[in-house]
């Protein structure tokens, strides 16, 4: 979004320009003749596009909706931004073919990378989400810094308690959760490795842990009844 501001910030010295001349033509007196008749003209259909665009910001599926139809696949965040708002509406399937034309433009960006694997994740098909993980730890990691580094590192570290790999899981989410704490899901995923692995204290912690963030989350109390049991609580 900052890009497409930052853009459109270079049409308000046109605005302003073109306010100046005609102005400039009222001066002289030629406003009357075929010179400010067409100036007039142009103006008019300037501030009809104008208009139009700024119509279009009145919200984000709008207004990437917009550049999408005018830009195609030259725009990679129009194609991006507007699949996180499809992502966001619950149209994955939208959403997943957007990513994937961006990428086909610039591979390399490991953002719309995590957006796939996050889809991938959300639909149990974590053998893709996996895949699509390596490729972003093997990239250039654009898009991710130490701000949201732990979305990347809790989603992978999930992925591989999936795939039972809890002794490569536990560092992963660990490293993500000293980022940001307050990811309950990894937290819950950090416990259930830890109870694979027979360390039940641990487990109990973390999955306390996540109910002080999500309190009422049905899943993380019956995962600790659970626990609780098993250790003769």
């Amino acid at each position: 979004i900052v890009g497409t501001v930052v853009g459109e910030r270079l049409l308000y010295p046109c605005t302003v320009g073109w306010s100046i001349l005609l102005a400039w033509f009222d001066r002289g007196g030629s406003i009357g003749n075929w010179r400010g008749w067409l100036l007039r003209f142009l103006l008019l259909v300037y501030f009809g596009y104008a208009g139009q665009r700024t119509y279009q910001w009145r919200d984000r599926q709008t207004l990437f909706e917009a550049d999408v139809q005018v830009f195609g696949n030259r725009t990679v965040k129009g194609m991006h931004q507007l699949a996180t708002v499809y992502h966001k509406q619950g149209r994955l399937h939208d959403a997943l073919s957007l990513y994937n034309q961006s990428l086909q433009v610039f591979d390399d960006n490991a953002l719309t990378d995590y957006c796939i694997a996050q889809i991938l994740v959300e639909t149990h098909r974590f053998d893709e989400a996996y895949d699509r993980f390596q490729k972003i730890f093997a990239g250039n990691g654009i898009g991710f810094g130490r701000f949201n580094r732990y979305m990347l590192l809790a989603d992978y570290g999930l992925t591989l308690v999936v795939h039972r790999a809890y002794d490569d899981a536990i560092p992963v989410l660990k490293e993500g959760l000293a980022l940001n704490l307050d990811v309950p899901h990894a937290l819950n995923a950090l416990a259930y490795a830890y109870w694979e692995l027979g360390k039940m204290q641990e487990a109990i912690d973390r999955i306390q842990t996540a109910l002080e963030y999500d309190p009422d989350n049905p899943f993380l109390w019956n995962n600790l009844a659970v626990m609780a049991a098993g250790a003769n609580r």
